[in-house]
C-alpha cells in the first residue's frame, strides 16, 4: 500500500474546524453531510 502524503494545510485546518462551536438546530430538523475523496489513478 501506497503512502498518502498530507496537504501542507491539513493540520490548520483541522485545528480550526475543532475550534469553532457546534452548531446547534431546532427539531424538528435535516441535517446533511456530504464528504468527497479526490480518488488518483
Amino acid at each position: 500500500m501506497s503512502h498518502i502524503q498530507d496537504h501542507p494545510l491539513r493540520y490548520e485546518l483541522a485545528n480550526e474546524l475543532h475550534t469553532r462551536p457546534i452548531p446547534s438546530m431546532e427539531a424538528p430538523g435535516t441535517v446533511a453531510f456530504l464528504a468527497l475523496k479526490q480518488v488518483f489513478g
